[in-house]
């Protein structure tokens, strides 16, 4: 991905970092399909996944970048549930979470959108609670928890635009808020 991505670090070639991610994720994908229980191998796909959609929306493939992110989530929530307690591949999903929403989004499903950004804050909170010992990841964890609710509201704020007025929105945006906290 160092080669080009649109708006991240990269030397400006988009097709060549596409041509190395998709051979990544091939090398990935045969690893796990000679073995198909291995931990190490789907959390490496899923995670070689991330840098592979975001690379195929920057080049204007967004139903791919949707498959690709969709399939990383799927990886990582079978592996969460088989090692529940790995923090490190815990905190994968949520940012797999989080980067599906920004697919949704970007794609004009505000419910989608809203329902993977749920999931991705409730898991950065729990991680957050349960790394009291690991400071470095429970702050990078208790970053993304505060940058989701912001995403969150702005997402309400968007999903609730065509029915209020601009007064009512910051009321409507509180109210959502409240209620999904209790």
């Amino acid at each position: 991905e160092v080669q080009g991505i649109s708006g991240g670090a990269g030397l400006g070639d988009s097709a060549g970092a596409l041509a190395s991610l998709k051979a990544a994720v091939q090398i990935r994908e045969s690893l796990v399909a000679s073995e198909p229980t291995s931990f190490v191998d789907r959390s490496l796909l899923a995670k070689t996944l991330g840098p592979f959609g975001a690379t195929l929306a920057a080049t204007g493939d967004s139903p791919g970048s949707l498959a690709a992110s969709r399939r990383a989530v799927s990886l990582l929530e079978a592996v969460v549930a088989e090692s529940p307690g790995d923090a490190q591949v815990r905190r994968a999903l949520a940012d797999a979470h989080f980067y599906l929403s920004n697919r949704l989004s970007s794609e004009g499903d505000p419910a989608g959108t809203l329902g993977e950004m749920k999931k991705a804050l409730a898991i950065y909170e729990r991680l957050s609670t349960s790394l009291p010992a690991d400071l470095r990841l429970r702050a990078a964890t208790d970053a993304d928890a505060r940058a989701i609710w912001t995403v969150h509201t702005r997402a309400i704020r968007i999903s609730a635009a065509s029915h209020y007025t601009e007064d009512e929105l910051d009321d409507v945006v509180l109210a959502r808020l409240e209620l999904e906290l209790i």
